[in-house]
């Protein structure tokens, strides 16, 4: 009985970590970049494919923190000085 319970909460777990939102997103995201450097975001503007979910990788090369500001992507984030941050978008429709 307790070797079940084990095997039980074992595919539970795997259950959880495989079949989560968020692994299940990140894992059909398409993935783009933006670099912040001396206060201005390289490159200043990206093209997504209406309809496609993507992951946006914002790193922050500054030592102070910036803004990453959208409103066509409806997102609002602080990057730390020398850090990153990751956004992830739903599919958008034109």
């Amino acid at each position: 009985m307790e070797y079940f319970k084990r095997e039980l909460l074992r595919v539970f777990v795997a259950f959880m970590i495989l079949g989560s939102p968020a692994v299940f997103a990140a894992a059909q995201a398409e993935e783009y970049r933006i670099t912040i450097k001396d206060h201005l975001f390289v490159p200043a503007e990206l093209e997504i494919p209406a309809g496609q979910k993507v992951k946006i990788v914002i790193e922050n090369q500054d030592a102070t923190a910036e803004e990453f500001e959208s409103s066509d992507l409806r997102r609002e984030k602080v990057v730390a000085g020398h850090g990153k941050i990751i956004v992830f978008v739903r599919a958008l429709m034109v």
